[in-house]
């Protein structure tokens, strides 16, 4: 709870973007229910409600499955979760973590986001399950760890990422692979190839990726 005097902010135009509060100092401000101590359960998000979005930070652990700029993917026992993060994240995918954000509405699912990140020790990787392109489509895959087997049909060459098609039956999966310092050996996956790709299903509103 705060006391102190509320000021609009406003643009050239003069309408009202924003507000804050200038207050005195900290005796100001006042503690009412305390952040909870015991970390919540990644499904527990599946009773998340927009209204409450802002209230306070959840703070949750989980090992991570995924580590790329300015977001990772953990999983604990109940589920998975996508963290938005500042910058690039010293996680490695293993590192059992303590993370503590806000929780938002996804394009599928809540993720965390502005989120401090701790790492606790190593752990075992959650194991991947082999499905198919179908699957993936569904909201119960996002965020999984997945294998998928598939016909390679291109590889396109981006600025930060390499994406593969890949067809499964009728469905075409793009497949990400980012950028790191040393180049990837893509001659190795030949046009017209059946592979196997294990990584991340990331349901998008206009397309699925497998990351």
């Amino acid at each position: 709870k705060v006391k102190g005097v509320a000021q609009a902010l406003v643009n050239r135009q003069g309408h009202v973007i924003g507000s804050w509060i200038l207050t005195t100092g900290p005796e100001q401000i006042r503690v009412l229910p305390p952040a909870p101590k015991r970390p919540f359960k990644i499904g527990d998000l599946k009773t998340f409600r927009l209204v409450d979005s802002h209230l306070r930070r959840n703070r949750m652990e989980g090992v991570v499955t995924l580590s790329w700029p300015g977001k990772m993917y953990m999983q604990d026992d109940t589920g998975s979760l996508e963290v938005r993060i500042f910058g690039s994240p010293k996680t490695r995918v293993g590192d059992r973590v303590s993370v503590i954000g806000f929780p938002v509405l996804g394009s599928a699912r809540p993720m965390i986001e502005d989120a401090d990140v701790k790492i606790l020790r190593r752990s075992p990787v959650p194991d991947a399950i082999h499905t198919h392109a179908e699957r993936i489509l569904t909201s119960e895959m996002n965020g999984r760890r997945a294998i998928l087997d598939g016909i390679l049909l291109s590889k396109t060459l981006g600025v930060r990422e390499y994406v593969l098609m890949l067809l499964d039956g009728d469905i075409t999966v793009p497949i990400v692979l980012r950028r790191r310092v040393e180049p990837l050996d893509l001659e190795q996956f030949e046009i017209g190839s059946r592979i196997q790709v294990t990584g991340i299903c990331e349901l998008n509103e206009s397309e699925d990726r497998n990351s």
